[in-house]
C-alpha cells in the first residue's frame, strides 16, 4: 500500500444513522467537515450521524450543515472533533480527469470486511451533461460505498466522490462527482483546504514521495540497473570470496558511476540549449512591456507555439530536462500571446458584455456585489435602480430590476456590498436625491428571496433622521462580515466611521468609533484570516497611506482607534518619505499589499510589497517590505484589485478608457490588456470560484472576462493556442 492510499483510508469515515442497519461512506475536507453524498443521510431529519473513525465505534457525532439533492447529491456534516485528535484531510483536485487515469477508493461495502475496502478502477471519462459524472470501471461498487473519496494516483489527489454503481454484484464500476463540481456548490471549501494544506504536510509530503519513488524507479530502470539486479549484484559482491568476481563488480559499479556522470552532462547540455533557444524566441516576441506594441500578434503566438512544443516533446522527462525558470517562461509567453489575439478578435474575445452591443441601458453601471452562496449578482446605478443577474457557468442571466424610487421619495445608490459572512444581508450607501447627506442602509433578504423582492420594510437607517452627512461614495466591509466602513468628509477634515454591518432596528448612529484624518479618499479592511488577529483598517490620502487598528487592546470596550506606524522597507534602504498612495488593494490572504502612487516624475507607479505586523515596545507598527514597483503609462487608473487564482496572485486595474489590464505577481509582467468597455471601468470583482473577473462601467454594461487561461497547464494552453491558429498552423494539433 501506498502512503497516499493509506492517508486516504485514515481521512475516511463510516456514517451511520440512528437506529439504522445501512451506511455510507464521507471523508474530512477540513478540520470538523465531512463530505459525503446527500443520499446518505437523507433521512437524518435534523438528528445526528454517529462516525466511525479508524474502527472506532461511535467515535463522535456529525450534523448535517447542508445537502444539495440531485442531480448534485451533496452534503457537507459539521462534527465536534474529540481533543487533540487531529485526523487529516483529502486534497480536492478541480483539474478534468483524463480517461483511462488510474483510480483508487476506499469506503464500507454492505458485504466483505466491514472495516472498510479498497477498490481500484480505470477511468472512462466525464458525461457530456450540464453537471458532469466521471465514469470508471473494471471494479465493483457495492451499497455502502457512496460518499467515498476517488483518488486519481496519476495526479496524486482527490479527483470526487462516489455518487452511483452500474451494477453492484459485478465490476462494471459506477460514477463520481467531480471535485470541481463540490467546489462549485461548497465555495467556503476552498479556503479551507487552503489554509489545512498551507499548515498540514503529511499529503503533500506523501504526494512527493510518491513522485520521487517514480523518478528514482525510472532512473534505475532506464540508466543504471533495475533495483532487483543492483540488490544482487550488491549481495553476490558481499559474500564471494573471489577476488575475480569482486574486481568484475567493482567495474560495473564503478562503470555505473561514469554513466551517471554522462547523463547529468546531457540533462545540463539539453538544458542550457534550450535556455538559450528559448531566450533567442523571446527576444524576436515583442513583449507589450508597455501599452503600446507594433508587434503581429499571431506571429508572436506562432513562435510561443513553437517553444510551447519543443517543451512538451520530452514528455514525462520534462522535469528532468526542462528548467523551471524556462518552463514558466514558454507559459507565460502563451498566456501573453493568447490573450494578445483573443482581445483583437471577436472569435475568441475572453469576455462579452451585458446587454450585449444592440442593447441599450440607460443606468452606468457603478456597483456590483456578488453573493457566491447563491450564485448571484447585483449590480446598481446612480439613480436608485438595483439589477439581478444569475451568474451560469461564464455568462449572465439577467432577472428583475427594482428601484428605490418610490412616488413620495428618490434616492441615488452609491455603493453596495454583500456581507462576507451572512450574503442575506446587502450594505448599501444611499443619498436622497437633490440632498447632500448619505445614509447607510442594510437589506435583510430572507433566505431564498432576492432583491426584486425588497421592500421600505426591509431597511434600516433609512428614515429622514438617520441623515448622516456627507459621505464619500464608497464603503469597504471586514472580511469576517461584522463591521462595516465609510468616510465622511467634514470641512477640512475627513472622518472614518466604523458601523456594525448587520441590521440593527432603530439605530440611526454609527459605532462609537471614528477616526479623523486630513483628506481621506479611500478605506478598506486589512483581511483577518486568524481569529487572534486585530481588526485594522487602511485609508488613503493625498499624503500617504495609513493603517489604524481597531481592536488591539480587547480588554478595554472604550478603546478608541490607534494609529500605526508605517515602516516602508526596500531592497535598498528603511525609506522614512511618504508615499502619496492613489489607489490599493490587499490580497484576499492579507500577505501583499498593491498600490499605485505617484513617483518623483509625477508618472503612475505599481508597487508591490509584503504586509507583516511587528511589536515594537507597547506598540504595534505595520512593515511593508518592497517586492517590486514598475512605472506605468500615464493613464487614468480607476480600480485596482489584487486577488490569487489556484495559489497565484494577479494584479488587476481598470482604466477610465475602458481597458483592464492584467499582472502577474510578483514579477508583474503584463499578461493582457483588453478594451472591454468604451469608457471608463468604474467597478471590478473577482468571482474565485468560477474564475472570473466582473466589470461595470460608465457606458451601462456589464462585462464578464474568463480568467481560465491563467491556469491552464502547458498542454491546455497549447490546444487552445492551436485553436486560434487553426488556419494559419494546420499542423498544430498533432
Amino acid at each position: 500500500m501506498s502512503q497516499l492510499e493509506h492517508l486516504l483510508q485514515q481521512c475516511t469515515v463510516k456514517l451511520t444513522l440512528h437506529g439504522r442497519s445501512v451506511w455510507g461512506t464521507g471523508f474530512f475536507v477540513a478540520p470538523g467537515w465531512i463530505l459525503t453524498c446527500a443520499h446518505v443521510v437523507k433521512d437524518a431529519k435534523g438528528e445526528p450521524v454517529q462516525v466511525r473513525w479508524q474502527n472506532q465505534e461511535n467515535w463522535a457525532q456529525a450534523v448535517v450543515e447542508r445537502s444539495i439533492a440531485d442531480p448534485y447529491d451533496l452534503a457537507l456534516l459539521r462534527v465536534t472533533l474529540p481533543i487533540d485528535v487531529k485526523p487529516p484531510c483529502v486534497y480536492l483536485d478541480a483539474a478534468v480527469v483524463e480517461s483511462r487515469d488510474p483510480l483508487y477508493l476506499f469506503g464500507y461495502p454492505d458485504e466483505g470486511d466491514r472495516l472498510g475496502e479498497p477498490r481500484t478502477f480505470n477511468c472512462d471519462g466525464l458525461t457530456g451533461g450540464d453537471i458532469p459524472s466521471i465514469l470508471f470501471n473494471l471494479g465493483q461498487v457495492r451499497p455502502g460505498m457512496s460518499g467515498s473519496p476517488l483518488l486519481n494516483q496519476r495526479t496524486g489527489k482527490v479527483c470526487g466522490i462516489v455518487k452511483f454503481t452500474r451494477d453492484r454484484s459485478l465490476d462494471l464500476g459506477g460514477g463520481a462527482i467531480p471535485s470541481h463540481v463540490i467546489l462549485e456548490q461548497f465555495p467556503q471549501l476552498r479556503e479551507l483546504q487552503r489554509e489545512f494544506h498551507g499548515g498540514d504536510r503529511r499529503w503533500s509530503d506523501a504526494e512527493a514521495r510518491k513522485i520521487g519513488g517514480a523518478v528514482r524507479a525510472a532512473f534505475q530502470k532506464i540508466f543504471i540497473f533495475p533495483k532487483q539486479k543492483l540488490d544482487t549484484l550488491l549481495s553476490a559482491y558481499r559474500n564471494s570470496f573471489s577476488e575475480t568476481a569482486r574486481t568484475r563488480l567493482r567495474i560495473l559499479i564503478v562503470g555505473s558511476g561514469v554513466l551517471s556522470v554522462v547523463i547529468i552532462v546531457i540533462i545540463v547540455i539539453v538544458q542550457s540549449g534550450l535556455e538559450s533557444y528559448v531566450q533567442r524566441k523571446i527576444e524576436s516576441i515583442e513583449t507589450e512591456s508597455s501599452d503600446s506594441s507594433t508587434s503581429n500578434p499571431k506571429e508572436d503566438l506562432k513562435l510561443a507555439v513553437e517553444m510551447g512544443r519543443i517543451v512538451s516533446y520530452f514528455g514525462v522527462f520534462k522535469p528532468i530536462f526542462v528548467s523551471e525558470k524556462i518552463d514558466k517562461l514558454v507559459m507565460e509567453k502563451l498566456q501573453i500571446s493568447i490573450n494578445k489575439v483573443s482581445a483583437d478578435s471577436a472569435d475568441n474575445r475572453p469576455w462579452k458584455n451585458y446587454p450585449d452591443s444592440n442593447e441599450s441601458d440607460n443606468g452606468k453601471v457603478l456597483n456590483i456585489s456578488i453573493n457566491r452562496r447563491t450564485s448571484t449578482m447585483i449590480s446598481s446605478d446612480h439613480f436608485g435602480k438595483f439589477s439581478i443577474w444569475e451568474v451560469n457557468d461564464k455568462k449572465l442571466e439577467r432577472g428583475k430590476d427594482s428601484s428605490l424610487n418610490k412616488k413620495d421619495f428618490k434616492f441615488r445608490i452609491e455603493a453596495i456590498e454583500f456581507n462576507p459572512l451572512n450574503p442575506n444581508i446587502l450594505i448599501s450607501l444611499i443619498s436622497p436625491m437633490h440632498q447632500d447627506s448619505k445614509r447607510i442602509a442594510l437589506f435583510e433578504l430572507e433566505d431564498g428571496e432576492n432583491v426584486s423582492s425588497l421592500s421600505e420594510r426591509n431597511l434600516h437607517n433609512f428614515r429622514e433622521e438617520c441623515d448622516l452627512g456627507d459621505y464619500k461614495s464608497l464603503i469597504a466591509t471586514d472580511s469576517r462580515g461584522q463591521s462595516v466602513g465609510t468616510i465622511r468628509q467634514m470641512n477640512d477634515k475627513s472622518e472614518i466611521n466604523i458601523f456594525p454591518a448587520t441590521p440593527t432596528a432603530n439605530s440611526c448612529s454609527p459605532n462609537k468609533i471614528s477616526i479623523q484624518d486630513n483628506d481621506l479618499e479611500t478605506i478598506e479592511f486589512w483581511p483577518r484570516i486568524e481569529d487572534e488577529q486585530p481588526l485594522i483598517i487602511a485609508a488613503n490620502s493625498s499624503k500617504s497611506l495609513s493603517f489604524w487598528c481597531i481592536s488591539c487592546n480587547q480588554s478595554n470596550e472604550n478603546e478608541q482607534p490607534i494609529k500605526m506606524t508605517v515602516e516602508r522597507k526596500s531592497k535598498r534602504e528603511v525609506e522614512q518619505v511618504q508615499v502619496a498612495t492613489t489607489k490599493f488593494s490587499f490580497s484576499p490572504d492579507g500577505k501583499l499589499l498593491a498600490e499605485v502612487y505617484k513617483n518623483s516624475d509625477d508618472r503612475n507607479t505599481i508597487r508591490l510589497g509584503r504586509l507583516s505586523i511587528k511589536e515594537q515596545g507597547s506598540s504595534t507598527k505595520i512593515e511593508i517590505n518592497e517586492i517590486k514597483t514598475l512605472p506605468l503609462t500615464d493613464l487614468g487608473i480607476t480600480s485596482i484589485t489584487l486577488t490569487d487564482i489556484q495559489k497565484k496572485y494577479f494584479l488587476v486595474m481598470g482604466y477610465n478608457d475602458g481597458y483592464v489590464r492584467l499582472w502577474d505577481v510578483p514579477q508583474l509582467n503584463l499578461l493582457g490588456r483588453f478594451k472591454i468597455h468604451k469608457n471608463s471601468v468604474d467597478t471590478l470583482e473577482i468571482y474565485l470560484e468560477k474564475q472570473l473577473l466582473i466589470s461595470g462601467g460608465w457606458d451601462g454594461k456589464i462585462s464578464l472576462l474568463d480568467l481560465s487561461v491563467l491556469t491552464l497547464d502547458l498542454k491546455s494552453l497549447l490546444s487552445k493556442a492551436c485553436q486560434i491558429l487553426q488556419e494559419e498552423l494546420k499542423d498544430c494539433q498533432s
